[in-house]
């Protein structure tokens, strides 16, 4: 390097600075750190990662800020702790657009940008893709099986061949460089690895995924060694979280904080590799994960609680200082209502700070013998530490995220939940239940979740009965039994649960789920009251602002709409709900630059399955003059939120103004089930019925629409109609002369 600076100055040579390296990170979720070879694992089988360990850094005390894959996700992205970015939970947060993330750090600096991940929990809708030129999450074939269809996850050969396209160009001098984000999610429960690998690990389906995730790993590395891109590529590879397994009863993940489910694999492998492998037996996190990439990449540091790792990996390695990391579970608090978690790990010792406070030395890897009460004086000195962290921690960048059902069933089939208890303060509440001291209903949550998970719905339903059966007063195993009946298509039983909950422990949420319960139902007068309530008590939750939107929408009640239209814009901007009722007003005005534009917005922040936006889109189309398109879109809308009421009746114009009485008369058939005394509805349909020629049909239905209306005009000019194709002149003539009068009569009411 001097000598090139020596000629640069006296010469005059051109000096081309190195290349900035590539960055390749990859997140294994669930991935225990003793199930990999790299870690000592004889029966692992995971040739890849252990060459990456090979030529890299091996960290033998790095730990997940928390067992959940959303919160964990947004602290590698971050390089903060939960409580600095704000998500602490899975479902309920995602990183608000104020987040300065890792992707958009290197994207400013010239970074060509992609991410391909494998499950909804690493997909878009977390703020994730902030700063991705290319983001490949799209879960739709992710699922075949109809009895279990929300379980959607992409496997790793599909994550891994996305990520190739991203790669197909040959590569040239003159391209930047890139960072990529691979996050395989095979390894979650249930485990169920491609028939090959479980051969190999049949007494191990855990074991067998991993093996499977290597192969797959395996395939992406020789591609880049391909395109002779190695040496110049940074490459991670880092868990999420563990996995229970039964330590300290703990089947899964997300409420304990032992090791099996925080301490976690991390390996790091430098530009063209390490001549010896190297291990870092200092205390590191995934807040360490950032600060180390932006420095790999010659940029400042940001405001990270983490800090840089790439003197481990330097040509002559630094120690790392001596520190306190933090991990935390705020799962239990939330949904249970048991003492939240939180732990500090220095390198010598971990304590937990909980009701019941425990101690654990670096020696006792399974952690068995807790010394709390031998060493009261560090203990203190540890939960004084973590207090004081989380009463600075500041402004966070979450915000809270609006769950459509299906995304909502999708995480719970995942093994998730939310909307439990409060998610806001720190929870730092003296003397809830430890929930060490609850395991055995934690066990038996866990198989209910396992077992929603693996799509058995009877084996979830018997463990949430006989939980129930044991605690009454846990609301928790509760919602998620309503979860299990909706699934089964018992709704009147999932009914009876809500009301149930909410006798015992009224809440927003409970009273949210009645309202979209009752939304689903038609019942839209008790979905209503069910969802101003909710927002009584919690008036930011997005969802019960999406249902109350939606619900007076179908009522009609326009000027109530446009009053909660403000007031749930103001409360949450953005709101996708919000914004798709307006585009879908704005079409009905015919005012469709304007509505295609809201449209496009909510597609790009929240997806375009939101109830009422395909119908949207179709009311654009047609003003458009795209009469095919439009019927398609009025189409979807059927498909994805039956009965979709406002849809059908654009349809019933739609297929009026192409003379498609039978397509007409098929929609209307359905509108008068379901608003059996909408006497527009009935004179729309008798007039289908007369344009087929079938009068006798069409007088009967005129008949039933003037017992509800009796001076409906429409209806009896109609009826007068039909009596004279019928023969009956007698009749025809009276009933119109009836009808004149009664349009006369209407039209004097409106003068007054």
């Amino acid at each position: 390097m001097r000598a090139l600076a020596l000629c640069s100055l006296l010469l005059g040579c051109e000096v081309t600075p190195p290349r900035r390296p590539n960055i390749l990170l990859i997140t294994l979720d669930t991935t225990r750190v003793d199930a990999l070879s790299p870690y000592g694992n004889p029966v692992s089988l995971t040739p890849n990662l252990l060459w990456l360990a090979q030529e890299g850094v091996r960290f033998d005390r790095a730990y997940s800020v928390t067992p959940l894959t959303i919160p964990a996700h947004s602290s590698i992205f971050t390089g903060q702790y939960p409580v600095r970015h704000g998500v602490r939970d899975n479902g309920d947060f995602f990183l608000g657009p104020e987040a300065h993330t890792l992707a958009e750090r290197l994207k400013e600096a010239g970074y060509a940008t992609m991410a391909s991940v494998g499950a909804e929990v690493t997909s878009h809708h977390w703020g994730f893709a902030q700063g991705f030129d290319a983001y490949f999450d799209d879960m739709s074939a992710g699922s075949t099986d109809e009895s279990n269809r929300w379980r959607i996850e992409r496997p790793a050969t599909a994550v891994i061949d996305d990520a190739l396209s991203f790669w197909s160009a040959p590569p040239t001098p003159a391209a930047p460089p890139w960072f990529a984000w691979i996050h395989v999610f095979d390894a979650h429960h249930p485990y169920t690895a491609p028939p090959a690998h479980a051969r190999l690990l049949p007494d191990d389906p855990y074991l067998a995924e991993l093996s499977y995730i290597d192969q797959e790993l395996g395939r992406l590395f020789n591609h880049l060694r391909s395109r002779n891109e190695l040496d110049n590529t940074l490459i991670i590879a880092v868990a999420d979280h563990g996995e229970g397994f039964g330590s300290h009863g703990e089947a899964l993940h997300g409420v304990l904080i032992y090791d099996a489910t925080t301490h976690i694999p991390m390996i790091i492998r430098p530009p063209g590799g390490l001549p010896a492998p190297r291990t870092v037996s200092a205390v590191t996190s995934q807040v360490d994960l950032a600060p180390t990439l932006l420095a790999a990449a010659g940029l400042p540091p940001d405001t990270f609680d983490g800090i840089d790792l790439s003197g481990t990996f330097a040509p002559e390695p630094a120690p790392l200082p001596a520190r306190e990391v933090v991990v935390e579970s705020l799962y239990a608090w939330h949904h249970y209502g048991w003492s939240p978690l939180r732990a500090a790990v220095t390198d010598e010792q971990k304590v937990i700070d909980a009701t019941t406070p425990e101690l654990y030395l670096r020696a006792d890897r399974l952690e068995r013998e807790n010394l709390a009460s031998q060493r009261p004086a560090e203990v203190e000195a540890a939960r004084a530490s973590l207090r004081a962290r989380y009463a600075s921690s500041g402004n966070t960048t979450a915000q809270a995220a609006a769950l459509s059902p299906d995304r909502i069933a999708q995480l719970e089939a995942l093994g998730y939940m939310t909307g439990g208890a409060p998610t806001t303060g720190q929870g730092f509440d003296e003397g809830l239940p430890d929930p060490v001291s609850h395991l055995p209903a934690l066990r038996q949550m866990e198989a209910a979740r396992g077992a929603l998970q693996a799509g058995a719905l009877p084996e979830a339903e018997a463990a949430l009965r006989a939980l129930i059966a044991a605690e009454p007063g846990l609301n928790e195993a509760r919602s998620l039994l309503v979860s299990v009946l909706g699934r089964a298509g018992r709704h009147e039983e999932a009914r009876a649960e809500l009301l149930a909950i909410d006798a015992l422990r009224p809440s927003a949420n409970t009273k949210n789920a009645l309202g979209a319960q009752s939304l689903a139902r038609g019942d839209l007068t008790y979905a209503q009251q069910r969802f101003a309530e909710a927002l009584e008590i919690d008036p930011f939750l997005a969802t019960a602002w999406s249902g109350r939107l939606q619900t007076l929408f179908l009522l009609g009640e326009t000027a109530r709409l446009r009053s909660a239209l403000i007031e749930a814009t103001g409360r949450i901007p953005g709101l996708p709900a919000a914004d798709v009722i307006e585009a879908v007003l704005l079409g009905l005005r015919g005012e469709s630059t304007r509505s295609a534009a809201l449209l496009s917005g909510v597609a790009q922040r929240a997806g375009p399955y939101q109830p009422f936006y395909h119908l949207g889109l179709g009311l654009v189309a047609a003003l458009q003059g795209e009469a095919d398109r439009a019927e398609d879109l009025f189409t979807e809308e059927l498909r994805l939120y039956p009965p979709a009421v406002p849809a059908r009746k654009e349809l019933v114009k739609l297929y009026a103004g192409q003379l498609r009485y039978a397509d007409q008369l098929a929609q209307l058939d359905v509108l008068v089930h379901l608003q059996p005394r909408d006497t527009l509805n009935i004179h729309a349909r008798a007039q289908a019925l007369f344009n087929l020629q079938r009068y006798d049909e069409a007088g009967q239905a005129l008949i039933r629409c003037l017992s509800l209306e009796p001076q409906s005009p429409g209806c009896l000019l109609l009826l007068a109609n039909v009596y004279k194709k019928q023969g009956k002149e007698a009749e025809a003539m009276a009933t119109f002369e009836e009808a004149k009068a009664a349009a006369a009569q209407a039209k004097g009411q409106e003068r007054r």
